[in-house]
């Protein structure tokens, strides 16, 4: 509580600098870490523009490097849109089969540009993104997406070879509106279970071990004041400028995998948004060439039969793919439904329309009554 006051008082001061900081470099030191008070003082934050992409009628937002997971999330999309995957029949084999196609093609070139602006050659990096922004580079793409059998893994040439960063699935999303339909995707991250198992003492603050991030080699290598790589993919859909959903989940790699389901659970399949969350899901991150299915969230069996007819390695896992949540607006009749996937546990919760005033029992004051939200 102390903490939370500081950062109220002061805003970025409160936890930057002053005691809070102290405390923070004092239990970095006593554990043999290396960030003093000065390197907290001269941290700053970035605002960066979001990636944008067209998906069908609606327009993606989603987040940019260093995350790659932004990056994949559009383009599973467009993957998928240059595989006209809509006009698969909603829920089929095809349908599920052309998403995991689409999903190992962008998790093979996601790690080209997964990396600190600030820190990489733009030289080499710029070019990299924007073609993974480009519609054109999805319709070019070697080998095509061929409905009728899986594609080898090895037969995917990625756009850049780039070492890979491990990383470790608990992290935590929060999708919120308020009334004037704005829309915040929030995904933050420990990295791993409770992050270095490090508490400051006396701020109730978690030190993460998220440093493990980097990569050995390539773009995302360890360097002062670099910012590491991740798949965080908070996403928000927007129509006529504006928003009509706001997504995300935590998840570690299976992250924009999670993400691009949702979406597309909401835009092609016309799903809600409790079903577009709670449907079966499927990961292929290009390697290992397999596709992780959820033992407590299965597929049809018939669905299952015809993947593995039609090439792809299924591998059930006792594990859950992402804890998603999200929230879809109507804001031309102001309305919005929210959901909290059960995988993990969550809340969807919102005050409902105002009713007018009415009298208490005992008739000394006027009392309103919220209903839930839809």
């Amino acid at each position: 509580a102390k903490t939370l006051k500081a950062v109220a008082d002061k805003g970025r001061a409160g936890f930057y600098e002053g005691w809070v900081a102290e405390k923070i470099a004092k239990a970095h030191a006593q554990h043999g870490g290396l960030v003093t008070v000065e390197d907290l003082a001269g941290y700053q934050a970035v605002v960066r523009e979001p990636l944008t992409i067209r998906y069908r009628e609606l327009e993606v937002l989603t987040m940019p490097p260093p995350s790659m997971g932004g990056i994949a999330v559009a383009a599973i999309l467009q993957n998928l849109a240059a595989a006209s995957a809509h006009r698969a029949p909603k829920g089929s084999a095809l349908a599920h089969h052309l998403f995991i196609e689409a999903s190992r093609r962008a998790y093979a070139d996601r790690r080209s540009v997964g990396a600190d602006p600030e820190h990489v050659d733009r030289a080499v990096v710029g070019p990299r993104l924007e073609k993974l922004l480009d519609p054109a580079y999805y319709r070019q793409r070697q080998p095509p997406i061929d409905p009728n059998k899986a594609t080898p893994s090895k037969a995917i040439v990625p756009l850049a070879e780039e070492m890979p960063a491990p990383e470790s699935p608990e992290t935590t999303h929060f999708s919120v509106v308020d009334a004037q339909g704005n829309a915040v995707a929030c995904t933050t991250t420990l990295s791993a279970a409770f992050g270095a198992w490090v508490v400051v003492p006396g701020t109730g603050i978690l030190l993460s071990n998220a440093m493990g991030a980097f990569s050995p080699e390539g773009v995302n290598t360890l360097a002062p004041g670099k910012r590491m790589a991740s798949s965080m993919s908070p996403t928000i859909l927007a129509q006529d400028g504006k928003p009509v959903a706001a997504i995300g989940s935590p998840g570690g790699d299976t992250i924009p995998g999670t993400v691009a389901q949702v979406a597309r659970n909401l835009i092609d399949e016309g799903m809600t948004i409790d079903a577009a969350i709670e449907a079966p899901r499927v990961h292929h991150q290009f390697r290992p060439d397999e596709v992780r299915t959820e033992k407590r969230y299965p597929l049809p069996a018939a669905i299952q039969a015809a993947l593995a007819k039609l090439g792809h390695q299924l591998k059930p896992s006792p594990a859950v793919l992402g804890d998603a949540n999200g929230i879809v607006l109507d804001p031309w009749r102001g309305k919005a439904w929210g959901h909290a996937d059960s995988r993990k546990g969550g809340l969807a919760a919102g005050p409902g329309p105002r009713r007018p005033p009415t009298a208490d029992p005992g008739g000394d004051a006027p009392a309103t009554e919220d209903t839930p939200a839809p």
